[in-house]
C-alpha cells in the first residue's frame, strides 16, 4: 500500500454536472504504416477502429477547507489525497506532497491561504498542450456552467516566465483578468472554498464537447493571420526534430509553406496565424495543440515518430474535423528526452516530395 491515504472527491458536495454527447471519430489517414512495430500498430487499430465513443458526465464539486500542493495534487484537512487529482502525478511526489502537510502539521508554520477558487492546475502544467486543453477549459466551464463570478479566481501552476504569460493571455480571452489569477507553486496552499471539476478530459483518452467549445470562444475573439500554409517547425527544441531539416523545410518552401516558429510567437499571435490557416505540417509536438483553432477541413500533414504511442493529435483532428494525415516517419540518433521516441526524424525528400504529389492529387493538399 502507498505511504498515504486516499479518499474520493465525492464526498464534498456536487454543485454541477453535464452529460456530453457520444462523439464520432474516424480513423486517421496513416502513411507509412510499415515503419510501426506490429504490436503497437494493433493496439492503435483497436483505439482507431471505435467510431462511437461515450464520453463520461462531467461533474463539478465544491471543496471546502482543502489543500493544493505540486502540480495540482488535492488534500483534505486530515491529509488525505482526492483520487481524482491525481494526474500522471508519480508516487514519490505524492509522497513528498503529504510529507510537507505533515510538517505543517507538527511545525504550525503558516501556509500561503486563500478564500476561494478554480482548480486549474494538474500534472504537465508547464506543456503548452496540456494547459491548452486540459487546463484552461476548466475555467471556461466553471464560469459558464456554474455561473462563478469575479469572486472566483482561476488557480494554475506559476512555471516559466513564456508559460506564465500564455496562461495570462489565455485566461484573459475567456474573460479572467490577471488581476483574478492564482499563481501557485509545488508548496501547499489552503483554501476555504476550492472548485474541482472531474471528468472533462484525459490526455490521449479523450477529450469532452466543452473543450473545443472553449477554443472556438478563444478563436472568435483573435482576427485570422494571413498566412495559408504554415510549416511549424521544432525550434527551438532539439528533440523529434528532422536530422534533415535544412532539406525538409526547403521542400516545404518549395511548395508553399511559410516556416512559423510558435515559441516567438505571443498566445494570440499563435491563435491568429492557425485559425488563418489551410495547410499545416511539421513534425509532432505542443505546437500542434494549436490545430484545435484551425477551419474544418484543414489538411494537416503530422509527422509522428515510428514508435509513438499518442492518440492527441488525432482526437483533436477529429474534433475539429479536419483532415489529418499521420505520416510515421523514422527515428535516427540518440534519445533526447523523457519519452522514448524523442529522437531525431528522417524522411528522404524525394520520398516526401513524390507522397506530396501523390496527396494533392488525391487530396488537393
Amino acid at each position: 500500500m502507498p505511504p498515504y491515504e486516499t479518499c474520493s472527491v465525492e464526498i464534498f458536495e456536487k454543485v454541477g454536472e453535464f452529460v456530453p454527447s457520444p462523439i464520432y471519430m474516424a480513423k486517421p489517414k496513416l502513411h507509412q504504416e510499415h515503419l510501426v512495430p506490429a504490436e503497437l500498430l494493433a493496439q492503435c487499430r483497436l483505439r482507431w477502429d471505435q467510431k462511437r465513443f461515450v464520453l463520461p458526465p462531467i461533474r463539478s464539486y465544491l471543496l471546502k477547507n482543502v489543500y493544493v500542493s505540486e502540480q495540482g495534487l488535492v488534500f483534505t484537512e486530515d491529509g488525505k489525497v482526492i483520487v481524482q487529482s491525481i494526474t500522471n502525478h508519480g508516487q514519490e511526489e505524492i509522497v513528498r506532497a503529504a510529507e510537507k502537510l505533515r510538517l505543517l502539521a507538527t511545525t504550525q508554520e503558516s501556509v500561503q491561504a486563500h478564500e476561494r477558487g478554480i482548480l486549474c492546475k494538474k500534472r504537465g502544467a508547464e506543456n503548452y498542450g496540456h494547459w491548452l486543453v486540459e487546463m484552461l477549459p476548466k475555467a471556461f466551464l466553471a464560469q459558464r456552467q456554474l455561473a462563478l463570478g469575479e469572486a472566483w479566481p482561476a488557480i494554475v501552476h506559476s512555471s516559466s516566465e513564456k508559460m506564465n504569460a500564455v496562461v495570462r493571455e489565455s485566461l484573459e480571452l475567456i474573460n479572467y483578468p490577471t488581476n483574478n489569477i492564482i499563481f501557485t507553486n509545488s508548496e501547499p496552499c489552503h483554501f476555504k472554498e476550492l472548485i474541482l471539476i472531474d471528468g472533462l478530459t484525459v490526455h490521449s483518452v479523450f477529450m469532452s464537447t466543452p473543450v473545443f467549445e472553449c477554443m472556438e470562444t478563444i478563436s472568435g475573439s483573435v482576427p485570422a493571420g494571413s498566412l495559408e500554409r504554415l510549416y511549424i517547425s521544432r525550434r527551438p527544441s532539439t528533440n523529434r526534430c528532422f536530422e534533415n531539416e535544412a532539406e525538409i523545410q526547403a521542400l516545404f518552401t518549395n511548395y508553399g509553406y511559410r516556416e512559423v516558429v510558435c515559441a516567438n510567437l505571443s498566445f494570440s499571435e499563435q491563435v491568429s496565424a492557425f485559425k488563418a490557416a489551410r495547410r499545416i505540417a511539421g513534425p509532432m509536438g505542443a505546437a500542434f495543440t494549436n490545430a484545435i483553432f484551425c477551419q474544418p477541413d484543414t489538411s494537416w500533414l503530422l509527422f509522428m515518430p515510428a514508435t509513438a504511442h499518442e492518440y492527441f493529435f488525432w482526437q483533436i483532428a477529429e474534433g475539429k474535423k479536419i483532415n489529418y494525415h499521420e505520416i510515421r516517419t523514422q527515428e535516427v540518433g540518440p534519445n533526447r528526452g523523457p519519452l522514448p521516441w524523442d529522437r531525431d526524424l528522417y524522411i528522404e525528400p524525394g520520398h516526401l516530395r513524390a507522397m506530396l504529389d501523390r496527396l494533392i492529387e488525391c487530396d488537393n493538399l
